[in-house]
């Protein structure tokens, strides 16, 4: 009855003392500039698990991060310009947020400046960003199912 006892109890002193032995040996963790400076950029959202935090604003790396108002990494929301650009939505993850990149370097931006001048065929849009950090696909459908009511946009 005591043999298992001590097993365990030597195998939780070797466990501590791998982990101790880790922590002296590896590198800390970055906390400060860098490490997990995006979570700042989140905040709690009862359907969603997680959304943007309003307002937010940080330079990181040299890239200055801004949201705006609602939580998005975009500009404030317009009302539409008369029709004369096709107003399309954009969901995603990191990639469509523009991490590690600046604002005008992400998709969206780009793609907002060539349509209607550099694209022959594709009329000039206006291109809604609400990329959030860390979105999965079940979690962009829901923000649509949620942005399509409170958004105007096109396609």
């Amino acid at each position: 009855m005591w043999r298992p006892l001590v097993a365990l109890g030597v195998g939780l002193m070797l466990a501590l003392a791998v982990d101790q032995t880790a922590r002296l040996l590896l590198p800390p963790e970055r906390t400060g500039e860098g490490g997990r400076w995006y979570l700042r950029t989140m905040q709690y959202h009862p359907i969603l698990g997680w959304s943007g935090y309003p307002n937010f604003a940080e330079t990181n790396d040299g890239i200055r991060f801004q949201t705006n108002s609602l939580g998005y990494r975009d500009r404030e929301p317009v009302e539409s310009e008369n029709g004369q650009k096709l107003r399309v939505l954009f969901l995603g993850d990191s990639f469509t947020w523009g991490d590690e990149v600046k604002l005008e370097e992400r998709f969206t931006s780009l793609l907002e400046a060539s349509c209607g001048s550099l694209c022959d065929r594709l009329p000039p849009i206006h291109a809604i960003n609400k990329g959030i950090i860390g979105y999965g696909t079940a979690q962009s459908f829901l923000q649509y199912v949620l942005t399509r009511k409170e958004d105007r946009f096109d396609a």
